[in-house]
Formats: structure tokens, C-alpha cells, sequence
């Protein structure tokens, strides 16, 4: 086993092949960044990723919204201080937000801080799940008539709750 003292452009190009198969690019710097974190952690966290805010936030590279997603995919979040869990916002939280008027911020960390106030903690990792999946289902590629089912069984759903100008927001452009 290889270790990090002396990382070799032998070892950066095994992370390339890796990430080349899951669908990234070498030119983004993954690599090279997959191997800074890891000396990191070793330096500085014992080898042990480290489970609060503030030290996940020394990594290069990671902000409020990696931050969040490695706490609430990564750790037993009944160990975690809520003050360490959050909301994620991507870009498709940060537009239907928008969108729907929901908040007049525009930047995801001002919309995640503003939502997390009224949101309760428990909702806060399906509410990016939500977001995406239906839009992802209104936009079924490929298949023009999955598509079109997709869309008028969401168009149904969203009828019925009273929901369909809302649904209209986050799913058309």
C-alpha cells in the first residue's frame, strides 16, 4: 500500500484513471486535491475526518455546501451538534427558491442560512432530494414518452394539492 509522505505523480494518475470512469476530468484538479485532503488529515485530524464545521472548512476546496453534505452523508448525525448540521444548497434549491419566492436571497449560503431558521433539521436533507428529483422527472431525456407521462402525473399530483403554479416554477424554465 502506498502511503501520502511523497505522493508520487504515479499515485495521482491512479486517482485520475479513477475518476476518468466515474465521469471527471483529470484537468480539474480532483486528483491533486483528493491527495492534499488526505495528507490533511493525516497532519492534522490523526488520519480521522474530522466531524464538525470549522475543521472541515481548513480543507481546500470545501465550502459551506461540501461541508454539509460530508457531515449528513458521513457521520450518525444523532452524535453530530445540530449546530454542525445544515442545509445543502445547490443550484437547484438556490433557483426554485428563487423561483418560488420562497426568499429574496440570491447567494446558496445566505438562502441555506435564511431557510435553516424555519426549516427544521429533519427535512433538511430531503428538501435538495425533492427539488432535484422532480425537476430531473419533468426533464426525463431519451424517452419522449416517459417524458410526457412524467410530466402529466406531476401536473395530476400538483393539481390536486393545490400545488400546480408552484410545481410550474420549479419545473419549467
Amino acid at each position: 500500500m502506498e502511503t501520502l509522505d511523497g505522493a508520487t505523480t504515479e499515485l495521482q494518475r491512479k486517482i485520475e484513471n479513477l475518476f476518468l470512469h466515474v465521469g471527471f476530468n483529470y484537468w480539474t484538479g480532483v486528483p491533486a486535491n483528493i491527495i492534499g485532503a488526505a495528507k490533511h488529515v493525516m497532519k492534522h485530524f490523526d488520519g480521522k475526518i474530522p466531524d464538525h464545521k470549522a475543521a472541515l472548512l481548513t480543507f481546500y476546496g470545501i465550502g459551506r455546501k461540501i461541508m454539509m453534505l460530508v457531515l449528513q452523508d458521513s457521520f450518525d448525525k444523532s452524535k453530530l451538534d445540530r449546530k454542525d448540521i445544515g442545509l445543502v444548497v445547490d443550484t437547484h434549491l438556490q433557483t426554485n427558491f428563487t423561483r418560488l419566492k420562497v426568499t429574496n436571497k440570491v447567494k446558496a449560503d445566505d438562502i441555506a442560512k435564511e431557510m435553516e431558521i424555519w426549516l427544521h433539521p429533519s427535512c433538511y436533507r430531503r428538501v435538495n432530494e425533492v427539488f432535484a428529483g422532480l425537476r430531473q422527472l419533468w426533464e426525463s431525456k431519451g424517452d419522449a414518452s416517459r417524458t410526457e407521462k412524467n410530466q402529466e402525473t406531476i401536473s395530476r399530483i400538483a393539481k390536486k394539492h393545490g400545488l400546480l403554479k408552484e410545481v410550474e416554477l420549479v419545473c419549467k424554465t
